[in-house]
């Protein structure tokens, strides 16, 4: 019985440390491709890439366009945006910044999906899309509550305080050391124009592996509190009985 009770504790175990680990990478996919973090990094690279190729119209044709409708679709190739007029008017000077928001919004991040079939899109990059960032949503909460599940079993499986703590502590510390180098080398990973990259998608992920570290280290310590409570009971025992 104890070496079965052992068998599905370690088998229980290694899958928990997995499924924490899809656990972290995930709800950092799932914040990643959330849209405060998507657009500047986009918009910067899409006002870089159109400007070089002088595709954009020009302010002018856009304001003269506008005098007499209330809307304006600029005529790019391929690219089917409409501008509100009365934004174009009221702020000439940002003409460019609300071509590439437009961009943004109608061609790209409100591009209709449907889950990982996203990811198949040829025009545009998938993941950066609402419908995948909404299913990335629905898989992180699924995930979540399938971790939960094991590390019930875990702590169920686990025999006396002390071990219940540690077995949840040690795969939270394993995530989060994994941390450890990327702190390091980040600075490396990514500069220039994915600076937002670097400052953002992987303080991300060392973000959420600090806290795995953190709620690790605060587990093994209440399993090391119950550890000497345990040892300084069997001592009074033995005195007692002395």
């Amino acid at each position: 019985m104890g070496f079965l009770r052992g068998l599905a504790k370690g088998i229980v175990g290694i899958i928990f440390v997995f499924l924490l680990s899809a656990l972290l990478m995930s709800v950092t996919l799932y914040e990643a491709t959330n849209i405060n973090v998507l657009k500047p990094l986009i918009t910067t690279s899409l006002s870089k890439t159109l400007e070089s190729q002088n595709i954009l119209p020009t302010q002018n044709e856009a304001i003269e366009k506008c005098k007499t409708q209330s809307s304006y679709i600029p005529p790019i190739k391929d690219i089917n945006i409409t501008l509100d007029c009365e934004k174009i008017r009221s702020s000439p000077q940002n003409f460019s910044a609300l071509m590439i928001d437009a961009l943004f919004d109608q061609q790209l991040y409100n591009r209709q999906c449907d889950g990982l079939n996203c990811l198949k899109l040829q025009d545009v990059p998938g993941f950066a899309t609402k419908s995948f960032n909404e299913f990335l949503k629905i898989c992180l909460f699924v995930l979540c509550g399938v971790t939960v599940l094991f590390g019930l079993f875990l702590f169920l499986l686990s025999q006396g305080w002390p071990s219940k703590f540690s077995s949840l502590g040690i795969p939270f510390i394993l995530n989060g050391i994994a941390g450890i180098p990327l702190e390091f080398y980040k600075s490396k990973i990514a500069t220039g124009d994915f600076q937002i990259l670097s400052d953002k998608i992987i303080g991300i992920i060392l973000r959420y592996m600090y806290i795995s570290l953190a709620i690790g280290i605060i587990l093994v310590a209440i399993a090391i509190s119950f550890s000497i409570a345990n040892k300084k009971k069997l001592k009074g025992g033995k005195k007692k009985k002395k």
